[in-house]
């Protein structure tokens, strides 16, 4: 009974006696082992956590993709096929809206949405205080009742269940609090107030209903998968452009899980991202084991000739190894330990690089804990991974042979093969991995590089952007806010440090787009499939020269394009390319819509603006862009307010918003941020993926090199002996150190040239996530080989110095 109590005493005295050894096990675990419990933080939370949304995995979002690659929102007449659709158990519907919440000190503006009284059955969500909507109060001409979110429960009403029942003035309109939604629940897009939709949709004009302006999630049946509902929702996409030719021509269907919209991952590039990052870490807790095993494996050698001595004289061999297990079970539960530590510091990092910007649920996605789950992980983790380094001492000591060897051999004179070839295999196993990850990383780095040095076309720095909903209760004719847009420009560009403002629809790669078809004067009409769409921008005088757009031919939008003149548009390098190509554009003639409405005007092309990278979703691609000033063009939709300012941009942020009060003291402003920062979140992801791949690759590089020291510096200690005799007989030193650097160089390309085959199937798997990089670039795989050599020379080179200590005449009566 107190054997297994003997051996950890054992293992542990073993352990302290040596605390140089015992910690570098310990440090590499730790690196190795938090790594990945970091990594699995991150995957847990994304992907596993579960959510306030029951069987999140079983829903799905619409999108309504033009000509199969551009995606849209669902439309009313989605709604209407998906009910009767077979795949689905249910169906849900809304429209994003935005309230301004008035009755206080300060507007607010709240992001929300009008939903039909079967969103919240189809999510399967219930409220935690009150009640959802009812049938009746979704009918039109009714819901003067709304739903809150958790969080703005908290802060307005001080989580008092007296909440209930009390009205709200959202939009000059009164509501009723019925019910506050659980604790991180904001579907959609961060919402935090939901009122009834209160719309019969089979009885909407077809063209209202065929707009893309609705949002549409569906509850799959119980064992029908999203690709089989996907199969149905394109047959429902054919069977609308039969209904509907004018409208759906060319349009198709296309379901995407839930939890991959909310994290704004339409294209499906994160989960695959994710995974890769799996297999990074795990590529490092390989290195991780193989060198540790090393290390085991050259303290097993050491003390081969007492094993040896101890088998022989009765020992038995399985309580020997059971030794081995429990000194490397030791030691991987004490690097677990500190990998979980590790771990929590990875997952602050994680939470500061933000490289997730989700849709909805921020407060769960966004906040990634160690938890038990992690914990569990970490545990086992560190249980299989003793388990698999303590493997290669066991089979040594296992072999057949092996005593009778150790016996004769003893000490540390002479090697034995079969230990000589075990340190070998593992020494090329760590180069090998080490090479794939620094190719992985590499390529991360170069892909970071295109992104940022593609040209914007654009500036960002010193501008700060306030994004604005003008209220239709405030400015209910376009004349009225247009001309509050007038005094908002002037009066910011009164406020001292201010150099310039202008108001702008979308600041570029914002989250949402607008976007808008055309007619071509002199040009056919086409199919709907065929509709040209441009990016919709509609600015004042003097956006596109703050925001340093080049000007490439004709005049920027000007104070003298007023309501009662001609009306004009500058469009981009791209939008001319695909219209009048070898055309000259200026002076050529554009309708909004296709086809358009018999009372929408032409505007006259006066300017040609270089490209620039406005749409988020696109950004590897041009996208024609043109701009209308503000004054010519009737629309009601969010305006963003640049400025440009003369110092630090968020020093005038005050300024910015008493200027805007003193217009009107019940204008919200819903966000503001500089597009230095808006377009640091842009790169987020990309930058993380950069960092975490160049993070995890130098550890693997320093873990393989701490390897190919150790076996460098025990092989020197082996040969001792032999390096004696071979100076006794006239060998230099300088043979001796090319002969070790000769060998340890031997192992290192073999492992160069199988982890750059390695490399260049990484780079195929990874091709889809890079930009203009190929996945066999040059740069890439040269300087892997060349830091791989350099540090590889380096860490020889050290334990190498000891043979010139070497002394043939005591050697040569060492026994």
């Amino acid at each position: 009974m107190n054997q297994p109590f003997q051996i950890v005493r054992q293992t542990l005295r073993r352990l302290r006696a040596r605390p140089l050894y015992t910690s570098m096990i310990i440090l590499c675990l730790a690196l190795g082992i938090g790594a990945n419990s970091a990594v699995f933080s991150i995957v847990n939370t994304l992907l596993l956590h579960p959510l306030v949304v029951r069987d999140i995995d079983r829903l799905v979002f619409t999108l309504d993709m033009r000509n199969g690659d551009d995606p849209f929102e669902a439309s009313g007449v989605d709604y209407l096929a998906f009910q009767k659709a077979g795949s689905f158990e249910s169906v849900g519907v809304g429209r994003r809206q935005s309230f301004r919440l008035l009755g206080s000190d300060r507007p607010e503006q709240l992001e929300g949405a009008a939903v039909a009284e079967n969103y919240f059955k189809t999510l399967d969500v219930s409220p935690v205080v009150g009640r959802l909507f009812t049938a009746e109060e979704d009918k039109p001409g009714s819901g003067s009742v709304a739903l809150i979110s958790y969080e703005f429960w908290q802060s307005h009403f001080g989580g008092q269940n007296s909440a209930i029942g009390q009205s709200v003035r959202l939009n000059n309109r009164i509501y009723e609090l019925v019910g506050v939604m659980p604790k991180g629940f904001d579907l959609p897009l961060g919402g935090s107030v939901w009122v009834p939709l209160a719309t019969n949709m089979e009885t909407l004009p077809v063209q209202e209903n065929n707009r893309h302006n609705m949002f549409l999630v569906a509850r799959l049946k119980p064992g029908i998968s999203v690709e089989l509902a996907n199969a149905e929702a394109q047959n429902i996409a054919t069977r609308l452009q039969e209904d509907f030719p004018a409208q759906r021509q060319g349009w198709t269907l296309k379901l995407i899980p839930l939890r991959q919209q909310i994290l704004g991952d339409i294209t499906g590039h994160l989960r695959p991202a994710i995974y890769l990052l799996v297999f990074v870490v795990g590529f490092l807790l390989l290195i991780t084991c193989a060198n540790v095993a090393n290390l085991l494996l050259v303290r097993s050698l050491e003390r081969s000739h007492e094993i040896a001595l101890q088998i022989a004289l009765g020992a038995r061999k399985a309580r020997l190894m059971l030794q081995l297990v429990t000194e490397s079970v030791i030691l991987a539960v004490a690097g677990g330990a500190v990998g979980l530590l590790l771990a929590r510091f990875g997952a602050f990092l994680f939470a500061t690089f933000r490289p997730i910007s989700t849709f909805s649920l921020k407060s769960i996605l966004e906040h990634v804990e160690i938890d038990s789950h992690v914990i569990l992980f970490t545990f086992v983790v560190s249980l299989a991974t003793g388990v698999l380094f303590g493997l290669a001492p066991i089979f040594h000591t296992s072999l057949p042979g092996s005593v009778m060897q150790n016996l004769r051999e003893g000490g540390l004179r002479g090697t034995g093969a079969s230990g000589r070839r075990l340190l070998n295999v593992l020494v090329i196993g760590e180069v090998i991995m080490a090479v794939v990850l620094l190719i992985g990383a590499g390529l991360m780095i170069k892909n970071l590089q295109e992104l940022q040095n593609a040209k914007l076309g654009f500036h960002t720095d010193r501008i700060i952007s306030v994004h604005l909903y003008l209220s239709a209760e405030d400015y209910p004719t376009y004349t009225q806010r247009a001309e509050m847009v007038r005094h908002l420009v002037e009066r910011v560009r009164a406020v001292p440090g201010v150099l310039s403002a202008a108001v702008t629809t979308n600041i570029p790669l914002s989250l949402s787009s607008y976007d808008s078809g055309y007619t071509i004067e002199g040009k056919p009409l086409v199919n709907t499939s065929e509709v040209p769409i441009t990016a919709d921008r509609v600015v004042t005088p003097d956006y596109q020269k703050l925001m340093g757009i080049s000007l490439l031919q004709g005049r920027f939008v000007s104070d003298s394009d007023g309501a009662d003149t001609l009306p004009v548009v500058v469009i981009s390098k791209d939008f001319a390319r695909r219209e009048w190509p070898n055309e000259d554009p200026i002076g050529k003639r554009i309708k909004r819509g296709s086809p358009p409405r018999d009372d929408s005007p032409w505007y006259t092309v006066v300017g040609l603006v270089d490209d620039i990278k406005e749409d988020r979703f696109n950004y590897r691609g041009n996208r024609p862009v043109w701009y209308m000033a503000y004054a010519q063009r009737d629309l009601n939709a969010p305006i963003d307010l640049v400025v440009l300012s003369q110092g630090e941009p968020n020093a005038l942020a005050n300024s910015i918003r008493n200027a805007i009060w003193s217009i009107n003291k019940n204008q919200p402003i819903s966000s503001m941020v500089t597009l230095d920062d808006h377009i640091a979140e842009f790169f987020g992801p990309q930058r993380f993926s950069a960092l975490a791949g160049t993070v995890f690759a130098v550890i693997g590089l320093v873990l393989a090199v701490v390897g190919i020291y150790s076996v460098t510096a025990y092989s020197i200690a082996r040969r001792t002996r032999e390096f004696g005799i071979r100076l006794a007989l006239g060998a230099r030193m300088a043979d001796l150190t090319k002969l070790v650097l000769s060998d340890g160089l031997r192992l290192v390309g073999i492992g160069l040239f199988i982890g750059m085959l390695g490399g260049l199937a990484l780079g195929r798997i990874i091709s889809g996530i890079l930009y203009q990089v190929s996945p066999a670039s040059p740069q890439t795989f040269i300087g892997t080989a060349l830091a791989l050599v350099s540090v590889t020379l380096v860490a020889m080179y050290v334990p190498t110095r000891r043979i010139v200590r070497v002394d043939p005449n005591k050697t040569l009566r060492y026994e």
